[in-house]
């Protein structure tokens, strides 16, 4: 199977809410002001292709770019808000939630904005994972 083809597709999807309209520093700030939150939150970034950040999620970013298999233009800057633990924050349908930007997070049954990806406490995905597999 084509995974590049796969991958941008699943990505895709999820953003596609936001295709429009991209995603602005307004509804950053909203993801970050979020209530109510059940769980804290961490904020990701990458910029000149450098994570900015310190948590399993950017391990797990970090270790993506050295690996990114799409040209290096396409990797471009941007901030995103990852929820921490099992708990999506972000339900579909409430108007502070709607005005937000998707945030990464572990699980999402397809009733928050978010974007699947779980790696927050999975120390198979962090920057050592190709050393402890074996």
């Amino acid at each position: 199977p084509d995974m590049k083809a796969w991958a941008r597709k699943a990505v895709g999807d999820q953003l596609q809410r936001w295709n429009r309209t991209g995603i602005t520093e307004k509804m950053f700030r909203a993801s970050t002001s979020y209530q109510p939150r059940v769980t804290g939150y961490t904020k990701l970034g990458v910029k000149d292709g450098k994570v900015q950040g310190d948590s399993p999620w950017a391990k797990y970013m970090a270790r993506a770019i050295q690996n990114w298999p799409f040209p290096k233009e396409e990797l471009k800057d941007f901030w995103v808000v990852a929820e921490n633990f099992e708990w999506p924050q972000q339900m579909k349908g409430d108007p502070k939630a709607d005005e937000a930007a998707p945030a990464f997070v572990n699980a999402n049954n397809g009733n928050f904005w978010a974007l699947m990806m779980p790696v927050q406490s999975r120390p198979q995905f962090d920057d050592k994972f190709p050393e402890n597999r074996r």
